[in-house]
C-alpha cells in the first residue's frame, strides 16, 4: 500500500494509524518554516514554504545548509529515507480536496521519503 498524509486528530478515541509516524512540531520532523504572523494568504505562505523546503532538502546534504527552528540541524535527505520510507505521516494540517496540491510539509518528506530516483 502506497504510504500516504494522515490528519492528526483531537478527537476523543482517535488514535495514530498502525505503520504511521507523527511529523508535526515538535518532533524532529517538524516543519522547520514558520509561517509569519499577519500573513495575507495561508495558502501562499504554505506553499513558498513547501517550496523552501523541499529546495533546502534536495540542494545538499550539507547539515550546516539548512537553517531550522529546532535547536539540532533538520535531518538529512538520507535520515528522511531511512526512517520515514513506507510509513504513513501525520501532520496538523487538513487534508487537501481530491485534485488539489498538498502544501504541507508532510507531503514533502512523503515524497522525498518514498521516491526510489533522488
Amino acid at each position: 500500500m502506497t504510504p500516504q498524509r494522515v490528519q492528526l486528530s483531537r478527537r476523543k478515541g482517535w488514535q495514530l494509524p498502525p505503520n504511521s509516524i507523527s511529523v508535526a512540531r515538535p518532533t524532529k520532523w517538524g516543519n522547520p518554516y514558520r509561517v509569519a504572523t499577519g500573513c495575507q494568504s495561508t495558502d501562499l505562505a504554505s506553499r513558498t514554504i513547501v517550496t523552501l523546503m523541499f529546495q533546502a532538502l534536495t540542494a545538499t546534504d550539507d547539515p550546516t545548509a539548512r537553517e531550522s527552528t529546532h535547536t539540532a540541524p533538520y535531518p538529512t535527505l538520507a535520515e528522511i529515507r531511512d526512517q520515514l520510507a513506507g510509513k504513513n505521516l501525520a501532520c496538523w494540517c487538513p487534508l487537501p480536496e481530491p485534485g488539489q496540491p498538498d502544501w504541507c510539509h508532510a507531503a514533502v518528506l512523503l515524497r522525498l521519503a518514498n521516491e526510489t530516483q533522488p
